[in-house]
């Protein structure tokens, strides 16, 4: 039988639950386990275990100061005995090898900060608790959640830990404590632990610009053109719109589609009541209203919002708005009832809606969005970094929503009202 000591922080609670379910595994196999908040390891001898586990959930990208400060304080007495690192992220919930890596980058950054590196580690899922975040926390996470996992019920909770996992990792570093391995010799010998990576100053700068430069080249070549032309086809985004000539040289092309179970007239309504003060965006109203957009998505058919007319004025916002800008409002022009909306922008640039019958009950709702060739340079870096993936979550939003809406049965017109 060996003693082990548990020690951990935890945000939400889900951490906690974790190291009690270790204890427990531990117990099962025959030791004695000890479990302990690091706040609450004043007085306790690390050099009376046999060895340790220590647990931190990942907050804003980094693990929890009292974890590090507990690290820190007994690096000595961690790195003379076996040890086991186990932490909760929301890097590890993503169903993708990024997810995996991200979650791998925490850990490496701990090693580096404290130069302790455990014997074992543990990657696991945590959880989403919307019902106990603040306002903020709850919204950044339900963006987040919009685009990848799809749980945005801010009502519940979502556990995503694996548990047969964390069994796992805890029999695992059990039958290392228990058998001896060429690390554990070394450690008990004094000889210290193998460099996990090059040292010094040129490498730390490669290395650096290599996790920066990699990742930013995947998102160019893969996640952007994605997102530039979700859910249309080849063809969708190869054939002129109307709307097109009015930018004879783009800079940058965006076309999205989706479809419709619902005939070309029942989609169109939706549409031609778009905009601030009108119908909404049929989007993410909330993050609309963070900046103060005062938006108001309506789910009826309104008859006073089906007039409109090339020249009219579709605004983003209100008109009293804090930011008084050309940037806050699109122009009619162009619109063939029934099939084709065209907004322009102060620069020049066009939004367009353009729907095409499939069928009697199936329409291919399509939008594009063409920026003119003539921005600055400044102008196209700020919409590269800052707007270009904000607009296609709403957008996307937007497709989505007003397909809900005209695949509703029985949607309330107020004209019977």
């Amino acid at each position: 039988m060996a003693s082990f000591l548990i020690c951990y922080a935890s945000g939400q609670g889900q951490t906690a639950k974790v190291a009690d379910y270790v204890r427990t595994v531990l117990t099962e196999r025959g030791h004695d386990p000890t479990l302990r908040h690091v706040s609450d390891t004043t007085g306790v001898d690390i050099d009376a275990f046999d060895a340790v586990l220590v647990g931190s959930p990942v907050n804003y990208r980094k693990h929890l100061p009292a974890v590090v400060e507990f690290v820190d304080a007994n690096r000595d007495a961690l790195t003379s005995r076996p040890t086991a690192f186990f932490q909760l992220s929301f890097a590890s919930i993503l169903p993708s090898g990024q997810g995996t890596e991200e979650a791998a980058e925490f850990v490496n950054a701990l090693v580096e900060r404290t130069d302790w590196q455990p014997d074992r580690v543990g990657l696991f899922a945590g959880a989403v608790a919307y019902t106990r975040y603040g306002p903020l926390t709850r919204h950044l996470f339900k963006l987040v959640a919009s685009l990848t996992t799809g749980d945005t019920d801010t009502s519940r909770e979502y556990e995503y830990t694996d548990w047969n996992e964390v069994e796992a990792f805890a029999v695992e570093f059990a039958t290392f404590v228990e058998e001896g391995t060429e690390a554990l010799e070394r450690k008990r010998s004094g000889r210290p632990n193998t460099p996990t990576g090059p040292t010094g100053q040129r490498w730390a700068a490669l290395l650096t610009l290599a996790a920066v430069g990699i990742p930013l080249l995947a998102y160019h070549r893969f996640v952007r053109p994605w997102y530039l032309d979700w859910g249309a086809t080849d063809e969708e985004v190869e054939r002129r719109l109307p709307g097109d000539d009015l930018v004879s040289a783009a800079s940058s092309e965006t076309t999205r589609a989706v479809t419709i179970g619902a005939p070309s007239d029942e989609v169109w309504p939706w549409i031609v009541q778009l905009g601030q003060g009108r119908g909404g965006f049929y989007s993410y109203s909330w993050l609309e209203n963070l900046i103060g957009a005062d938006i108001h998505n309506v789910d009826r058919i309104v008859p006073e919002l089906q007039r409109l007319e090339e020249g009219d004025s579709i605004r983003m916002v209100t008109e009293d708005y804090w930011v008084q800008s050309p940037i806050t409002s699109m122009t009619v022009e162009y619109i063939d009832p029934g099939r084709t909306l065209v907004l322009r922008g102060y620069d020049g640039g066009t939004w367009t809606f353009h729907l095409d019958p499939v069928d009697a009950t199936t329409t291919r709702f399509v939008v594009r969005g063409r920026t003119p060739s003539n921005q600055a340079l400044l102008a196209r870096v700020v919409r590269y970094v800052a707007y270009e993936l904000p607009h296609f979550v709403m957008e996307r939003g937007m497709l989505l929503g007003i397909k809900a809406r005209a695949e509703r049965a029985g949607h309330v017109d107020v004209s019977a009202e």
